[in-house]
């Protein structure tokens, strides 16, 4: 096995994408792509990549870094990672425990707080609660990384986590008729009525971020919730060159009604804000 190496942008994504094609990583995150990094640095984020490989098989994440406050040093945070792509279960906690062994490269970079958050994830009961599922079923996700922390003599520490536990996902493969059937009654009565009403939605890029900033400002005016400005959705847009867009829904007279913004990746299309 290879020590824990430093990764270049265009590598980290060349990487993931072949990955991705070979059907090794059924879910690409968004969050670990280069572009999410370079959308990030407009808020002071750098980014770090650190890779330990065993021969086909590898570990990695890409690490956002910025300054924590009263000279605290730098906290390095690696959103839905690492990834770990290995054929075998031992090969798989052999990695997870290099690299953990491995962050300490960090140090170069004057870290002193790394916070992980894996990208594994796992499906839900039907009867669990989907917004705020038991501690318990998540466990399973867990255990690999405090096995590797403990064979690499580290200490992990639960903290409440950044990113969304738990998403719905709707899988597109099977077409779009056999996605309606699985509907709620009340969902089909709203995509009916907003058909026969001629509300239609148009793709565009960084020009529809005054659009959405528009809705997303109303819907802060009702729940409280910050909202990003324009520039910040436009650049967002811009970093991922392609792979992100912002979808409008517009009544016959031309008037917002709603919109998204979402990113697509080879394996998954995420809606991010809306």
């Amino acid at each position: 096995m290879s020590p824990v190496v430093r990764e270049e942008p265009s590598a980290w994504g060349a990487r993931l994408r072949a990955a991705a094609a070979a059907g090794e990583l059924s879910d690409l995150p968004f969050v670990q792509q280069p572009a999410w990094a370079a959308s990030k640095a407009l808020t002071g984020w750098e980014s770090v990549r650190l890779v330990a490989q065993d021969g086909a098989a590898w570990a990695g994440a890409q690490f956002l870094v910025q300054r924590l406050p009263a000279g605290l040093g730098r906290i390095a945070y690696a959103p839905r990672g690492p990834i770990v792509l290995a054929a075998h279960v031992e090969q798989a906690a052999a990695l997870r425990a290099e690299l953990l062994r491995g962050l300490s490269e960090l140090r170069r970079d004057g870290v002193t707080l790394v916070r992980l958050e894996p990208g594994e994830s796992t499906p839900l009961p039907d009867e669990a609660d989907q917004v705020n599922p038991a501690d318990a079923l998540s466990e399973i996700l867990r255990a690999p990384w405090f096995a590797a922390a403990t064979s690499s003599r580290i200490t992990l520490h639960r903290a409440r986590p950044v990113q969304p536990s738990t998403s719905r996902r709707i899988d597109l493969s099977a077409g779009m008729e056999i996605v309606r059937a699985t509907w709620r009654s009340k969902w089909r009565q709203y995509a009916r009525h907003a058909t026969e009403s001629g509300v239609t939605v148009r793709s565009v890029g960084a020009d529809g971020a005054e659009a959405l900033h528009t809705a997303m400002s109303s819907i802060a005016g009702r729940t409280g919730v910050k909202t990003r400005s324009s520039a910040a959705f436009a650049h967002i847009v811009n970093a991922f060159n392609g792979e992100a867009e912002i979808l409008i829904a517009e009544s016959p007279s031309g008037e917002t009604l709603g919109a998204l913004l979402v990113i697509t990746t080879p394996t998954t299309t995420t809606e991010l804000f809306g």
